[in-house]
């Protein structure tokens, strides 16, 4: 079950909505934390640089191992996600851009392919008319090499003291390569190319505990016209969290926010 929240006021809703979302393991909360002693909401951040904008966080539960349930896959958390979004009185208005750190832009593609595939609902119809931008921070758009690892290393070497360590249904759809990500994503670059949806690509340049990249370069590059990825000097968990608002993090994500949406121009 997800649930959005709406973090700035409710009573001064504006016509854009800055919807983030988080990835494998995170929540709506701790993962969009700056990395200051004291820990700053960075998203609200924007309310001070822009005064046209709303700010909404996505709650959806993606846990990386199987504990207490296995969880859902990619296409489940993302219809799930979108019938809560056109189901929000205040989100079905407005102009809408995605945030998304890892898993999470996975799930956007996802939203925005299930929402082309209705064809003949009109409320998805316009959804997909409202939506202008989908920032990737270190999105997997071909799996890791950390899933892959997993999958093989848990249930050989721990299946018997520690067999609830499976990776979770989510996790183990990000294996590297995965036929199911590499569709997704031929897809979802085939569709960007004929609809007006500006992209941002961050990726990740530093090893998480000093060992491997989470996500490498290759597959965190969807392969977008209008997007050449921009190397972070971050890890994975750390890239959706800036310092302060001179970290690329944020002048990034910012610039990418407050980009007035572009007219549509026909040629020939």
């Amino acid at each position: 079950m997800s649930e959005i929240k709406l973090r700035s006021d409710r009573a001064k809703i504006k016509n854009i909505h800055v919807m983030f979302i988080h990835g494998l393991g995170g929540d709506a909360d701790n993962t969009w934390l700056g990395r200051a002693e004291n820990k700053e909401a960075w998203p609200l951040w924007l309310l001070e640089d822009s005064d046209d904008i709303n700010i909404w966080s996505i709650e959806y539960s993606a846990p990386k191992f199987k504990l207490n349930n296995d969880g859902m896959g990619i296409a489940d958390l993302a219809t799930n996600i979108f019938e809560r979004i056109l189901s929000t009185e205040e989100l079905l208005d407005g102009e809408i851009i995605f945030v998304c750190h890892s898993l999470g832009g996975l799930i956007a593609k996802q939203i925005m392919r299930i929402a082309n595939e209705q064809t003949v609902r009109s409320s998805a119809q316009e959804f997909i008319g409202r939506v202008s931008g989908i920032a990737f921070l270190a999105t997997p758009h071909l799996g890791s090499d950390i899933a892959s690892l997993g999958n093989q290393l848990i249930p050989r070497f721990f299946i018997r003291s520690l067999a609830l360590l499976k990776p979770s249904v989510a996790a183990a759809s990000l294996s590297r390569n995965d036929p199911n990500l590499r569709a997704l994503n031929t897809w979802y670059r085939e569709w960007a190319s004929q609809n007006a949806i500006r992209h941002l690509v961050l990726i990740e340049t530093e090893s998480l505990y000093k060992v491997l990249k989470v996500v490498k370069p290759d597959s965190a590059d969807p392969g977008l016209l209008d997007a050449r990825p921009i190397p972070i000097a971050a890890n994975h968990e750390n890239i959706c969290k800036p310092v302060n608002k001179e970290d690329d993090i944020y002048i990034q994500v910012k610039g990418f926010v407050t980009k007035k949406k572009e007219k549509i121009t026909s040629f020939g």
